[in-house]
């Protein structure tokens, strides 16, 4: 099970991490607020060791995808020098403990337990119904064989009592009832045995439950690979998973600048284009997105297998042409003018491909994007 874990730090400022389980930095991102030109760099400090792990530039290289990891115990020291702040994120690595063989094996134990109680309980009564026949005689009992206890022959035969052995009726009560406090004393005992063998054998029971209550957070992760099958770079999906909750928020129809109205229609039949199926929407009036040049686009991107929306964002910011996103974006949002607004179909070869990116997009995946173009520098 993997635990997302991210930090903000501000320019010139430093952040120190002591992870409780192995950590992985997976991803660093300019500030969105960062204005165009500024550069920031990402500096990691351990007890003997100080790194640069990458510079970021405003409107140029914006994110950087990383897969470092950090040992349990040892201080990091994460700095950033430049005129901008950093996003760092990435997730923590948790072992399963338990499964539900283990469970079970614990209920069953305890069942057992239960059994040889009832069963010891069970002899220890028998036992003292033939003292007192014995003592007494089975006047209220004759005729009442549903009662009669007859010891079997893997039972010790001193059950019964012979006439004439005790010395009075005083001694034979005091007798038996010191033999059912030694059973019952047993029993006692032995269910305090398997109590504390249990409590032995499960430490890590009680300190899994206590990790969700500590500094570790408890988001699980939704990455997006950080590569297509191609190698041609990664698309935005990893920025709105790692905030699940604001995802939710995107999906209301207040948002509809960022996706396309239901009702709309589109202008033309859909055409390919190196293997991408484009239609357009709206066409914009604005400044035309140019390989090299920096495109905005508010998006949403969906699996064309199902419909489930994996990814969305606003103000995202790419070059057009350069290995910063997917081949398909480069190939669909190239001839695009501000204002403009149209749907990709892009098929795996220009999207993730046979690895896909995994929990939120899987392998040989067909992408559906939904993109506004908003500005072009």
């Amino acid at each position: 099970m993997s635990i997302f874990w991210g930090n903000e730090i501000q320019s010139k400022k430093s952040a120190v991490i002591e992870p409780e389980l192995p950590m992985r930095l997976t991803q660093v991102t300019i500030s969105p607020d960062a204005p165009n030109g500024a550069k920031a760099s990402l500096i990691v400090k351990t007890e003997d060791t100080s790194v640069v792990l990458c510079t970021l530039v405003a409107g140029r290289s914006e994110n950087a995808q990383l897969d470092l990891i950090f040992s349990p115990g040892c201080e990091v020291e994460f700095h950033v020098s430049g005129t901008a702040s950093l996003h760092i994120s990435g997730y923590y690595e948790v072992p399963e403990m338990f499964d539900d063989d283990m469970m079970m094996g614990s209920d069953e134990e305890e069942m057992d337990e239960m059994d040889e109680q009832t069963s010891a309980n069970t002899k220890a009564n028998a036992a003292s119904r033939a003292r007192l026949a014995a003592l007494f005689g089975d006047e209220e009992g004759e005729g009442e064989d549903d009662d009669e206890y007859m010891p079997s022959d893997s039972e010790d035969g001193d059950h019964m009592i012979p006439e004439g052995e005790c010395e009075s009726d005083e001694d034979d009560l005091e007798g038996m009832i010191a033999d059912q406090e030694k059973i019952q004393a047993a029993v006692d005992a032995s269910s305090k045995k398997r109590k504390a063998d249990a409590s032995e054998s499960a430490p890590a029971a009680k300190k899994s439950k206590g990790m969700d209550g500590g500094s570790v957070p408890v988001v699980k992760v939704q990455t997006a690979s950080p590569a297509s099958a191609s190698g041609k770079g990664a698309a935005p999906a990893a920025k709105a998973a790692a905030k699940p909750a604001e995802a939710s928020k995107k999906d209301s129809p207040k948002d509809s600048k960022a996706t396309l109205a239901p009702s709309q229609q589109p202008l033309h039949k859909a055409r390919l284009q190196d293997g991408v199926e484009i239609q357009d929407f709206e066409i914009g009036s604005g400044v035309e997105a140019k390989h090299g040049r920096v495109a905005t686009v508010n998006y949403v991107g969906k699996l064309v297998k199902g419909g489930n929306v994996f990814d969305k964002g606003k103000k995202f910011r790419f070059r057009v042409g350069v290995d910063e996103v997917i081949s398909g974006w480069h190939i669909g949002v190239a001839g695009m003018k501000v204002g403009g607004k149209r749907k990709l179909i892009i098929p795996p070869g220009a999207g993730y491909g046979a690895r896909g990116a995994p929990p939120t997009i899987p392998p040989n995946a067909a992408l559906e994007f939904d993109i506004v173009l908003t500005n072009v520098q």
